[in-house]
This record gives structure tokens, sequence and C-alpha cells, in this order.
């Protein structure tokens, strides 16, 4: 009888995910444009760059980058970190919780039926903040997309947390990116100016490629039963 009640609940949970994602991305554009108003300097832009962060995190839209160098182009460099900094910490957890309590169920049954792609969801377990760490710095997908796919996986909260912050240096770039921009126009028409950083960065994601492989091959190869387990017992 409980199986007959769980299939009606990991329906509704799969459906309020979409939800939150399709009133995310519609809220986008309207919170972006209070970054283009006079008092975008004030505490309702910080709110804002932040909330964007969120959204875009959630949708992919605007990319987090755009928003990086929004909050450098208002805030200047070392607020703009601070409050991107925020806004994309915040905007990992969010897409992390949705697939964690939202879509985990499914995807509990599907590594049911494929061992290998279980053995992969432990080995992240397994690696904790490092493993997390070494995918944020390499080039493997979006920020947004990468947190929705950690949220399935067995890695707890706080070392996913933890391991995200390796992306604050790069994001740093991003800002200091919308200082030299000096306006909005110049970022939301994506003129940028030359950024030799930006070629060390990419050697940077590509050598973290390689390392994010080779430290997961070895996680795989340890016994499955260290890898830490997600309760799926939450209504």
């Amino acid at each position: 009888m409980s199986r007959l009640f769980r299939a009606p609940r990991r329906g509704l949970r799969l459906g309020l995910v979409l939800v939150v994602v399709l009133l995310a991305a519609l809220g986008a554009r309207q919170v972006a444009s209070i970054l283009l108003t006079p008092g975008a300097r004030g505490l309702g832009g910080a709110a804002a760059v932040v909330a964007l962060f969120v959204l875009s995190c959630l949708t992919t839209l605007p990319p987090a980058s755009l928003v990086a160098m929004a909050a450098g182009a208002i805030f200047g460099l070392a607020l703009g970190w601070g409050v991107a900094s925020v806004g994309l910490l915040l905007g990992a957890i969010a897409p992390f919780l949705l697939a964690r309590y939202g879509l985990r169920g499914w995807v509990r049954q599907w590594l049911h039926r494929w061992p290998r792609a279980s053995q992969v969801d432990g080995a992240v377990g397994r690696g904790g903040w490092r493993a997390v760490a070494l995918l944020r710095l390499s080039p493997v997908m979006p920020f947004g997309p990468m947190s929705y796919a950690l949220g399935l996986t067995a890695i707890p909260l706080g070392p996913y947390l933890l391991g995200s912050c390796a992306a604050l240096p790069s994001l740093a770039v991003y800002v200091s990116l919308g200082v030299a921009a000096g306006d909005l126009a110049a970022v939301a028409r994506g003129e940028r100016p030359p950024a030799p950083v930006q070629v060390v960065l990419l050697a940077v994601g590509v050598v973290a490629l390689v390392a994010t492989a080779l430290y997961l091959r070895r996680l795989l190869r340890q016994p499955a039963g260290e890898a830490p387990t997600v309760r799926d017992d939450h209504p």
C-alpha cells in the first residue's frame, strides 16, 4: 500500500520543482530591471543581485557570469565580489535542495537499475568537498546545472557548500570584468575588456577536469560500503 502512495507523492514533488523553475524564469527579468534604476547602488540593488544569482542558478537565465559582471559595474570590485559571493552561495544551495528533496526519489530508483551510476553517486559522496571543489573548477557544466546534479548525489549539504567555495576566486574575475566595463549597458551588450586571466582560468579548468576524472576513478575503486547514504523518508 505504501508504494501506491509513494508514486503520487514523487509526481507531486516533480511538479513542484517544475513550477519553481518556471516562476524563477519569469521573475528573473523583473528582478534584473531593478539593476537599471537609480537606486541600484543601494541595499535594494544588492538584494536584487543576490536574488538574480539565485534565479540564475535555478534557470541559467541570465548567465551567472553576466550577473557577476553587473555586480562589479554597480558596486565596484570589493563590495561587488562580496555581494556576488553571497548570491552565488545561496544560488548553489537553492537548486541543490530542490533536486535533493524534489527529485532524489526518482534518481534512487534509477540507481538501483544501473549499478555503475550508483557507484558514481557513492564516489561523489565519499569524495566530499574535494570532489565538489574539483567539479566546480572544471568546465564540466554551468554552475546551476552542476548544483542540480550534485543535489542528486549522496553528498551532504555541508561538504557540498564548502566545496562550492572553490568557485569564488573565478567569480572575482567576472566581477572585475564588470568593473572594467564601467557601466551596465556595456555588460548587457556582452562587451568585455581583454582579460588574459580568462586564459589562465581556462587552463585551470582543463587541469581540474583531468584531476576530477582521476580522483573519481580512484574513489570508484574504493569499497561501496564506505559511501554515505541519503535518506528518502521525507514526506
